[in-house]
């Protein structure tokens, strides 16, 4: 999918001097597959069920529009009932607060552990609550974007 969309993009973000990152997530329901792949996008964040310390996906890929054919490498994890993906752009890792500091992947995911038994809407909304009093009257710099998925039975 990612390779089809930088063909279909290539000639635009080119004349452009523009590039995308992407990331394109798939879980089979009856294998329990997660299968994920990254156009140069942050790694996604995976919880497992029952666990407080999360891991990331990070498969090799070049943003979209950087070369006229591009390979994308994919990550094949095994999900069970209770771990949760987080996709995200890096205007919430590198928001910063008044003393320069960024919100990070560790704070992310400490964020994400806490609220693991909540469901999708109520873990993303505890995120954006955390990164809105780490960053207090800080403006941001980049773009917000936040998926949350739940694996459920």
């Amino acid at each position: 999918m990612l390779a089809r969309l930088n063909e279909l993009l290539y000639e635009d973000l080119d004349r452009a001097n523009h590039f995308i990152t992407a990331c394109c997530a798939t879980v089979d329901a009856a294998s329990g597959e997660l299968r994920y792949a990254s156009a140069g996008h942050p790694p996604a964040m995976l919880l497992r069920s029952g666990e407080t310390r999360w891991s990331m996906l990070n498969p090799d890929g070049m943003p979209l529009g950087t070369r006229r054919a591009i390979d994308f490498d994919e990550v094949k994890v095994a999900v069970q009932t209770g771990d949760i993906l987080v996709l995200y752009t890096d205007g919430i890792t590198e928001a910063r607060n008044a003393a320069g500091s960024m919100f990070g992947t560790q704070r992310l995911g400490e964020t994400v552990a806490a609220n693991r038994h909540d469901e999708p809407e109520k873990l993303l909304t505890a995120i954006l609550a955390a990164l809105d009093g780490f960053r207090g009257s800080m403006q941001l710099d980049d773009d917000v974007t936040l998926v949350v998925m739940k694996i459920v039975a």
